[in-house]
Parts: structure tokens; sequence; C-alpha cells
């Protein structure tokens, strides 16, 4: 029995390092796909977008630290000499140091990128001016652009007493302003209005999360090795602005519908596309691919028909690209090239690159209704293949455990 548990907590163990690795190996794509891209010619443009989305995650990850883990951004305690009390002692939780780092060192990033949110002499911080939170052509998420503002109300304050050097407690503005920080992030967001919207979110989320995985697990059923490939289709930031006019969005219809009858590259079985805005690149777009892996090898230059098929369809002047692909190597995870049914880090890695696009950053939205398509299901593909039952290799039951059931 002992011996059979020591097994399974092995089994756990390995899992979890192994999705840990999947998933830094998804966050290293990301930052490389936000901070390169190929134009024409050959030439690769190095951006700093990456830099302004690290501050978004910071943001977000001190809002969910705020709400789920009732963290206050301090604690005191007696100081105690000789066994008397000589004074109370206050120490910075995680809380507080994050709101500390945001506000001295993140916080004049973004305002710089956003200058509609550059207000630190706004009036005082209100339940209404929350609800609404566009800012130009960028739409930040509700969450990320509470924490925003409420930063934007602290920091003179931190700069005042503390400068660029760590909070001083023992200063009771600093530490008022700290709490009342942390009240009303609390307060706004447990709003009804906000729990609605984001309850709305979170489950508009799942079900495209399963449906996207349902979508290729049916793929494996057809054909036990695919070509996995990804490509970032761009506009140029200097035409940013037309990025997210119509005229684009019709070109990506045209685009994705050759894609998916095979027009522009050989026997696709699968695609996924997913709308982003960013800071510097505005609205671009993310694409999954699979071709028939029993056909085709390597998806390099699979991905740069793609990209290079984007950049003529929007014009050379205007179209950018990055293929995720050449760097494949370089990925700690692999979720890249061929893919087969008994490959568990791979399709771990397919489901990981389908969560991000799925649920994207989530800091800056779109503006718009949709943004994520996928290939059409048809009924082709769940009949039942006829013939001879498929070998113990090529069992699906991996696939169904990570992409779900089909």
């Amino acid at each position: 029995m002992n011996q059979q548990r020591m097994a399974a907590s092995d089994s756990v163990q390995k899992h979890d390092s192994l999705q840990r690795e999947v998933t830094a190996g998804e966050r290293l794509h990301q930052h490389l796909s936000k901070n390169l891209i190929h134009m024409p010619g050959g030439e690769i443009h190095v951006g700093y977008e990456a830099s302004c989305h690290h501050w978004f995650r910071e943001m977000d990850y001190l809002a969910d630290r705020i709400l789920h883990s009732n963290l206050p951004p301090f604690r005191e305690h007696e100081k105690v000499k000789n066994g008397k009390s000589v004074g109370t002692v206050y120490k910075a939780t995680e809380v507080g140091r994050l709101i500390w780092i945001i506000c001295t060192q993140g916080l004049h990033i973004v305002e710089d990128r956003f200058p509609k949110y550059h207000q630190r002499n706004s009036p005082a911080f209100a339940l209404a001016p929350l609800m609404n939170w566009w800012g130009g052509e960028f739409v930040l998420h509700p969450r990320t652009w509470l924490i925003l503002r409420a930063c934007q109300r602290v920091a003179p304050v931190l700069y005042r007493h503390c400068g660029i050097n760590p909070p001083d407690l023992r200063v009771k503005e600093v530490r008022d302003a700290m709490l009342r920080l942390v009240r009303s992030v609390c307060k706004v967001w447990r709003s009804k209005r906000l729990q609605r919207m984001e309850s709305k979110r979170r489950r508009n989320e799942e079900e495209r999360m399963k449906s996207c995985c349902h979508y290729i697990a049916t793929r494996f059923t057809q054909f036990s090795c695919l070509l996995i490939g990804r490509v970032d289709l761009y506009i140029r930031p200097e035409h940013r602005e037309w990025s997210n006019s119509e005229e684009v969005e019709h070109h990506l219809r045209l685009f994705l519908r050759a894609l998916g009858e095979s027009r522009i590259v050989p026997d696709v079985k699968a695609w996924v596309c997913k709308r982003e805005n960013g800071p510097d690149r505005g609205i671009h777009f993310h694409v999954l691919y699979a071709l028939d892996g029993h056909k085709h090898r390597e998806a390099a230059s699979y991905s740069k028909i793609l990209g290079e098929a984007w950049v003529k369809r929007v014009g050379a002047k205007r179209g950018s690209y990055f293929n995720c692909t050449v760097r494949e190597d370089e990925y700690t995870y692999n979720a890249l090239g061929l893919v087969r049914i008994s490959d568990r880090k791979k399709l771990l890695g397919i489901r990981e690159a389908i969560r991000y696009m799925v649920k994207g950053d989530g800091y800056l939205l779109t503006g718009r209704q949709r943004n994520l398509w996928r290939g059409v299901m048809g009924k082709s593909w769940s009949a039942v293949k006829r013939g001879a039952p498929r070998k113990p290799e090529h069992d699906m039951t991996l696939v169904e455990e990570i992409l779900g059931s089909f």
C-alpha cells in the first residue's frame, strides 16, 4: 500500500513538474512574440511591448493577492527589549511590497504608454469612474484599470515620504494610504456589476477552452500525428490605428477562409485564431494551425508562407508577422512540430497554447464582441472511422485525458 502511494505521489510530482515547464515555455514564447517582429526581407524588429505587459501582470497579481489572500499591506508587532516593550514595529507583507514596487517603478512606464490614464491629480477615487475603463483606442480590463487607478492615488504619498526607497511604515500617512488602496480595491471589485461581468467572462473562457480542445482532439481521432505550427500576424506600429478597422477585419476573414481551405498551405486539418490588443502593436492575431503529420514534417517554412501571405494581403508597408516556429528549439516546452497522440509533453503544450489563445493577457481588451475563431468541426470529423481498430500505441486515452473527451 505504501509503495502504491509513493508511486502515485511520484506520478503527481512528475506531472506537476512537466506542467510548470510547459507553462514557463508558453510564457517565454509570448515574451519573444511580443518583442520580435519579422519584416519583409528577413529583418527582425525589436519592440518594447513586453515591459508594459510585465507591469500589467504585476498589477493583476497584486489584485489577486488583495482579493483572494486577505493579506494586509503590513503587519505590526511589539518590539521588546530587556523584557519591556519599546514600541511598535511595522513590516511590509507581499501586498505592501507589490504596492511600493508598482507605484515607484512600474506606474510611470504604463502612464507614459497610456497618457489617457496619467491623472494623478484627478478627483477623489470614487465608484462611478471605475465603471469607465476606456482610454482612447485602448480598453483596459476592469481589474487592471482598478489597480492602476488605486496605485495612482497612493503613489504621491509614497514618493513624498519614501521616494524610490522602501516604504517607511513608521509614517502613519504611508500606512493609511496603503490601507485605503486595499479597502478601495475590495469594495469596488466586489460590487454586483463587476462580479456579474467577471462571472460571465470566466464562463465564456471555459466554454471556448473546452470547445477548442475538443476541436483539436477530434483531429487526433483521424490523424495519429499532427504537425503543429504557430504564426502571429501584425500591423506595423505606425499603422496601429488602421489595425482596428473593418478593412483589416475583412482581410482576416479572407485569410482564415483561405487557410481553412488549404489554399495557402496544404493539408490544413485544424486552425484557431485569436485577436488581441497591444500597447505598441494595436490589434494583432495569433494563429495556431495543424497539418497532416504523415505528409509534412517541418512547420517553420509553412509559418513563413502564412506570414508572407498575410503581408501580401494587407500590404508590405502595413503588414508584419512573427514566425514562432523559427525559434522552436529555444523553447523549454515544445507544442510545435510533430505531435503524436502518445506525447504527453506536446499535448500539454497544445493545451497551454489554446489556454493562452482563449484567455490571452487579459489586460488590454479589443473593444469587440468576438475575438476567437476556429475551423468548422463538420459532421465527417465526428463520424466513426471505418477499418481495423487502432493499435495499442495509437490509443486515444492520453489525448482524452489532456484535451478532453471527444
